[in-house]
């Protein structure tokens, strides 16, 4: 693009259709390592719920809409971003770490995505075995359809739309404009939909708030 003049924006993308442009390049990037994930989960059994949802995920356009897909994609970057860390920091530094590196894609989970044997894939609790980015991208999207269930339910309401109108209520909320305010929230990071946001959030607003309730 090569700036403004009197006939227009010049160059070949337009302000217009850059600013509508819902599609995910950060998705390409994180979901790079799905075909052997899912042939992973193919080979063993007790793993086919995770393979057919990482299958979903294959399938998705990577266009950021209602779609319940979408939901899916948000919880399972959330969730292997822990998986890939907590064993090495716990869940206090984690989500210290997350809030700020979540910013800094490069910093975290960017960084080792394309290394399918990195070590950081490893659960260092686990000594028995070395866990693979294949390994960690069927338990993080076993965890986030778990997460998705318990904050959201089944079916139509795990769509984006309806994820993303959910509020935190809190019985001090109902007071007064500034409890209402502090108390009674939108969905933050760990109910699986804000893995767009430019600064993943901190917990300290999720500990003061109830169970969202999705409509």
């Amino acid at each position: 693009m090569d700036g403004n003049t009197s006939g227009g924006w010049t160059g070949a993308i337009e302000p217009a259709a850059l600013h509508n442009d819902r599609q995910s390049v950060a998705a390409d990037v994180v979901l790079a390592g799905l075909d052997t994930a899912i042939d992973t989960g193919r080979s063993r059994p007790d793993e086919s719920t995770s393979m057919r949802l990482l299958e979903q995920l294959a399938g998705w356009d990577r266009v950021v809409d209602a779609h319940q897909v979408v939901s899916l994609y948000q919880a399972f970057e959330h969730h292997l971003w822990r998986r890939a860390f907590v064993d090495e920091m716990a869940e206090a530094l984690l989500e210290t770490f997350y809030e700020w590196a979540g910013a800094e894609k490069p910093a975290g989970l960017y960084r080792i995505i394309g290394d399918a044997n990195s070590r950081w894939w490893d659960d260092i609790t686990t000594v028995e075995r070395r866990e693979s980015r294949d390994a960690i991208f069927l338990l993080a999207v076993r965890d986030a359809n778990q997460q998705l269930d318990h904050d959201c339910g089944s079916g139509a309401r795990r769509a984006r739309d309806r994820v993303h109108a959910a509020r935190f209520s809190h019985p001090l909320g109902g007071i007064t404009f500034p409890f209402r305010w502090f108390f009674d929230r939108r969905p933050r990071l760990d109910t699986a939909c804000c893995s767009f946001r430019t600064r993943p959030a901190g917990g300290r607003a999720r500990r003061l708030a109830s169970r969202p309730r999705v409509r």
